[in-house]
């Protein structure tokens, strides 16, 4: 739940003053301890298997031996990494404008990476298709177009050859092929808009008619390239002619696949299942009998119906609707359903299903009033859910009630003691709550709030600041976690997350381990004393202790579900890989770290060294002739002479030297600040017919030379590749003056 957060209240600034005494005069009590110390007591003794590494990679002040780690490639043509999504098997991928790791044709406005972890370090490949021979949205390769593992990435492209040529389905494999999958259903662009763990199924749609079935979703699977209409009864026939998209993707094996249209524009009207390309499932079909008789009064009109959430598995599927779905709903307000869809075939009862299982999982107290489905457990056991009616009787947070007309959270469970599902009572919502995600089984929930939920013990909170709680819907309490050594702190901010329904997207559980022994969360407020610095840190929650994650400003915080690595972004150097200011990702991982120490420095018009992967990981070369033990091939970069930068000020061209020992392709993209943007300002392609020296002619953009016309001054970052050689090489050109 995403409110406007209030205002700050007289009593939060002067808990703000009272704060920030309190850590002046800690820090000072801590400067006074170090200086009555001997310097040799002030350090503690490492005892970490990796100790070395952690020393050598600034990560001495980490829990659980836990050392930094450089995920992104510390060259990336001076543009910085945006985070994506992760795997659990040392994977991460993420989005950059830059053109590297293998693949200097990619998109201008951003591309898809994804980096690997080997006992040598992470190693980062290009999940875009070569710009030189494809042609694709900057929009392609999100969340939603990866698998699970982050091996495979489905791309909607054409060939670079093919101008106007429509844009077909393809799937990038572990081995980089890209696999044709299906034909473009229609004219228009599609999108994928839901996929299965594996990428073996995808629904794809767009925003014009994509036929044969007019305004329809399809579905692509590796066994057939023909794409099938999802939006269809059982017998095939299109369920209506439809205005808008409205796909809500698929179980993680494919078999579900959830949909919802209307003819406005909210997506909200009706709610269906295509459940294993053969039967169709009205899920909020009426079961509702009654008669005017009836002391129910007769069974209401429909209503709109919204997606809440649904188990992994497409096996169960919660939603929400004032329409009155069973005997005993007898109110107008809205209720919460659960539709049950049992596994294996389903035999067609007319031309569509309704629910074979349908539950009104807020109970038949009048009035319920659910505004909404906060987080649903993977197995759908467990569902979290905001209502304004009173739907339970016990004590929650603070030893209140639910109260009619509040945003009461309720948590719905069903096991051996409940086998019709129960209901209990956990908080009310205060305006800029923010709900996040839970654990696997449902058993934790993560709530920001600035409103008190523990009143006593060593976690009470005493301020109206913004704090971190861990529900447990075992043993029904709260835990607050964004607390320092004494118990105090506050004013945490975690990450953003999304929805947890079946999406193309991953689930958005990001800031918890999968048992919730494990909770990273982000502040400015030191809760260390290893926190030095006023801007936003990672930290990480373990078993009532807060540790600092991030020594030099973090965001963007995640933890894979077994805790091994917490990933997060910032524009910090923390390893000797990482040579540049701009935002890279990090690991924090237990038992981590590499020795990879830092190479001698790059100066001058002539610097050559700059490789395209970190220092001290194998680099495979990308074939070439020549048996075992044959030269590998290599090339040379010609330093720039004055007359030459003198040239490139007046005309805005310049011809490179590159000298290779092998036939090639050998290209070069320049770059430079304008605007206060990294942009690309030139490009040149040369092939190498045989071993000796080219010239690589470069041209200025307009943009680049009305920037040196204007500022007179102009510093150019020009990076070489050979098409068969894995190193790179870089040159800075500083161009003075310029045509006015």
């Amino acid at each position: 739940m995403n409110q406007t957060p209030a205002s700050h209240s007289p009593l939060k600034r002067r808990s703000s003053r009272s704060r920030l005494l309190r850590r002046g005069i800690g820090a000072l009590a801590v400067a006074l301890v170090a200086l009555a110390l001997p310097a040799a007591a002030s350090a503690q003794a490492d005892d970490c298997p990796n100790a070395n590494l952690r020393a050598l990679n600034n990560s001495t002040h980490l829990p659980d031996c836990r050392a930094y780690e450089m995920v992104t490639s510390p060259y990336k043509e001076g543009f910085g990494a945006f985070s994506q999504t992760y795997s659990d098997n040392g994977a991460y991928s993420y989005f950059s404008v830059g053109n590297f790791a293998g693949n200097p044709y990619g998109s201008n406005a951003g591309n898809q990476y994804v980096a690997t972890r080997s006992s040598k370090g992470w190693t980062t490949i290009s999940h875009s298709p070569p710009g030189d021979q494809w042609v694709f949205p900057i929009s392609q390769g999100a969340e939603n177009g990866l698998s699970n593992d982050l091996g495979s990435s489905a791309w909607v492209m054409h060939p670079y050859a093919q101008p106007g040529a429509p844009d077909d389905i393809y799937v990038r494999r572990p081995d980089g092929e890209f696999s044709f999958i299906g034909p473009n259903p229609g004219a228009g662009l599609p999108t994928v808009q839901g996929r299965s763990a594996d990428l073996s199924h995808l629904v794809v749609g767009g925003s014009v008619n994509l036929g044969p079935l007019p305004d329809n979703l399809y579905e692509y699977t590796d066994s057939a390239h023909e794409p099938a209409a999802i939006q269809v009864d059982n017998s095939g026939t299109p369920l209506a002619q439809i205005d808008v998209y409205c796909g809500k993707g698929m179980s993680e094996d494919g078999r579900v696949i959830l949909f919802g249209f209307d003819y406005a524009s909210d997506c909200n009207t009706r709610l269906w299942a295509r459940v294993g390309a053969e039967t169709t499932i009205n899920l909020a079909a009426s079961e509702c009998t009654r008669t005017a008789t009836d002391p129910g009064g007769l069974c209401n009109a429909p209503a709109p119906v919204r997606l809440g959430g649904s188990a992994l598995d497409g096996s169960r599927v919660l939603f929400t609707t004032a329409q009155q779905l069973v005997d005993g709903d007898t109110d107008s307000s809205a209720d919460l359903y659960a539709c049950d869809i049992p596994p294996g075939p389903i035999a067609h009862t007319g031309l569509v299903n309704g629910c074979p299982h349908l539950r009104q999982v807020s109970g038949a107290a009048d009035e319920a009033d659910v505004q909404s489905v906060a987080r649903v457990a993977d197995d759908g056991s467990r569902v979290y859910f905001i209502a304004r009616g009173v739907l339970a009787d016990n004590q929650g947070a603070n030893d209140q009630a639910a109260l009619a007309g509040a945003d009461n959270l309720y948590v719905w469970q069903q096991d051996g003691a409940h086998p019709a599902g129960h209901t209990t009572f956990m908080a009310r919502l205060t305006a800029g709550d923010n709900l996040y995600e839970t654990t696997p089984d449902g058993r934790y929930l993560l709530l920001r709030t600035s409103t008190p939920l523990v009143s006593s013990g060593a976690s009470a909170d005493t301020d109206s600041v913004a704090d971190v709680y861990r529900y447990d819907a075992e043993t029904e309490t709260w835990l607050r976690l964004s607390t320092d050594s004494t118990g105090s702190g506050g004013n945490a901010e975690l990450a953003t997350l999304g929805g947890n329904a079946i999406s193309g997207n991953y689930r958005p559980r990001v800031t918890m381990t999968a048992d919730g022994r494990i909770v990273v969360f982000q502040t400015a407020e030191a809760l260390a004393p290893a926190d030095a610095n006023s801007v936003s840190d990672v930290y990480a929650w373990q078993g009532g202790r807060v540790s600092l994650i991030s020594a030099d400003g973090g965001e963007d915080a995640r933890i894979t579900a077994s805790g091994t690595d917490i990933f997060f972004k910032t524009g910090g150097h923390l390893t000797a890989a990482d040579g540049d200011t701009n935002p890279d990702v990090y690991d924090a991982r237990v038992g981590g770290g590499f020795d990879l120490r830092e190479p001698a420095p790059c100066e001058g018009e002539g610097c050559l060294g700059q490789p395209s992967s970190p220092p001290g990981l194998a680099t495979v070369g990308s074939g070439g002739s020549g048996g075992q033990g044959a030269a590998r091939p290599r090339f040379t970069l010609r330093a720039t002479t004055a007359a030459q930068r003198r040239a490139l000020a007046a005309t805005g061209r310049v011809s490179l030297a590159v000298t290779a020992s092998a036939p090639g392709i050998v290209s070069a993209r320049a770059t430079a600040t304008i605007a206060g943007k990294r942009v690309s300002v030139a490009r040149g392609r040369r092939v190498v017919a045989s071993a000796g020296t080219v010239q690589l002619r470069l041209t200025l953009s307009k943009k680049a030379r009305a920037q040196l016309a204007a500022k007179r001054r102009l510093t150019v970052r020009v990076v070489v590749r050979h098409s068969k050689v894995a190193r790179a090489r870089s040159m800075t050109l500083s161009v003075k003056g310029g045509r006015s």
